[in-house]
């Protein structure tokens, strides 16, 4: 009897354990390591193309929630790259065979691994399908009720959608402007994230010519009259050549809509891809331009938005809900606390460095730079060298290693004490 019950409290241990070990691996599964893909590429853009398909491949990664840098190969040898990260020679840039088999070579001789552009990970499989809705183009001088009743029906069809307003910069006294907070105030609570928008015009008396300053200016009024700013609308090219624009605005989300002219080639967009990494991008698309007929939210990115003018014919919008709704297409629900763990895991992955742009700086103003990164805890890395960051995912390999041998030894104890009864019983 002793013995039946010393298997049977064996076999709660051994059962308890594999339990234990589904838990981990689902844990695992969510705090993994992410993966940093290095795009290399030679030309930015084909010959007499518009479009650059690196630009896109990386739109395309980054909107999937990817860790991307890109960086021009003849940068190669003056950039720091981790030895973990995936390597991925965009062939398509290489006019020069020659060239393209020398970087091959050249990334051997490195220890550096081309992977192909197949062995990108895109968890297409894990993803939430369907679109974001946003509304866009929202002025102070807009169709309020308009707004509002488009609010209102979006949140009576339960969706939680995006609503992008235009900065304003002076001119706060106004009625007009009390107004127009009331208004967002209703339609954030209807469902609507505000983001604000990129200035989109540049003349005399609209904006401050320091663009970062007044859009500053804009976001800090509309928080100090209770509105959160969670992010920032801007085309690609925008994005890629005025990063320096929208950094430390306190912002965590960049809704990238359709490229306006060609980003400039001479760019460091190795330097501007790290420093916007820190950033989650939603790719979007103006209701007029989406191709609603050869949309797959199979294919599609983990965040794809299509987003509705508000001073547009309100059937535009009817038209396209109806369309997806005969498509079975879902309409998800943009909710900000939804990637908390994914800022979380850009905040450690990022934000441990600060890219300098201007390296000609005075060493006063080094130091002053320095003092305040000690002051908001950015460079606390740089005062502990010595602690290092672990890969659990290692740990948590060698956990297994030693739970399935802890299972083995207890499986191996129940047959010798199975044995040893059966035995017994048999001298009997």
């Amino acid at each position: 009897m002793c013995k039946k019950k010393y298997c049977l409290i064996f076999s709660y241990v051994i059962i308890y354990i594999f339990i234990l070990l589904i838990f981990v691996k689902i844990e695992v599964s969510a705090t993994a390591v992410n993966t940093r893909y290095v795009l290399l590429y030679d030309k930015l853009y084909g010959y007499a193309k518009q479009t650059s398909e690196i630009l896109q491949l990386y739109m395309e990664l980054k909107s999937n929630n990817q860790d991307v840098l890109l960086l021009q190969i003849d940068d190669l040898d003056e950039k720091k790259i981790e030895k973990d990260a995936k390597i991925i020679v965009i062939s398509s840039s290489f006019d020069d065979k020659e060239k393209y088999k020398d970087t091959l070579d050249k990334l051997s001789v490195l220890g550096m691994k081309n992977h192909t552009e197949k062995s990108i990970h895109l968890n297409q499989s894990t993803k939430q399908k369907g679109l974001f809705l946003g509304i866009d183009e929202v002025y102070p001088f807009s169709d309020f009720n308009k707004l509002m009743d488009i609010a209102e029906s979006l949140n009576d069809r339960g969706i939680e959608f995006i609503c992008t307003i235009m900065p304003v910069y002076e001119n706060y006294e106004l009625e007009a402007y009390d107004k127009f907070i009331e208004v967002l105030k209703y339609v954030n609570k209807k469902g609507g994230c505000i983001f604000i928008h990129y200035p989109v015009i540049n003349e005399d008396g609209t904006y401050d010519k320091d663009t970062k300053a007044g859009l500053e200016k804009a976001i800090d009024e509309y928080r100090r009259r209770g509105l959160e700013i969670r992010g920032i609308a801007l085309s690609q090219d925008n994005l890629l050549e005025n990063s320096k624009a929208i950094q430390d605005l306190d912002v965590q989300f960049l809704l990238i809509t359709e490229t306006k002219v060609k980003t400039d080639i001479h760019l460091d967009l190795f330097n501007i891809s790290k420093e916007i990494n820190r950033y989650i991008f939603i790719k979007s698309w103006d209701i007029d331009s989406f191709n609603i007929f050869s949309y797959n939210d199979l294919q599609s990115s983990n965040q794809d938005l299509v987003y509705f003018v508000i001073h547009d014919d309100v059937e535009k919008l009817d038209m396209l809900l109806k369309y997806l709704d005969s498509k079975k297409i879902s309409i998800k629900d943009f909710k900000v606390e939804e990637y908390a763990d994914i800022l979380d895991r850009i905040k450690d992955d990022n934000g441990e460095e600060t890219i300098i742009y201007n390296n000609n700086k005075t060493e006063l103003d080094k130091f002053k730079e320095e003092e305040l990164q000690k002051i908001r805890g950015e460079n606390l890395n740089k005062e502990k060298e010595n602690i290092q960051r672990y890969n659990m995912t290692n740990v948590v390999k060698k956990a297994f290693v030693i739970a399935f041998t802890i299972i083995l030894v207890l499986m191996v104890q129940i047959i010798i004490a199975k044995r040893y009864d059966r035995k017994k019983n048999f001298k009997k």
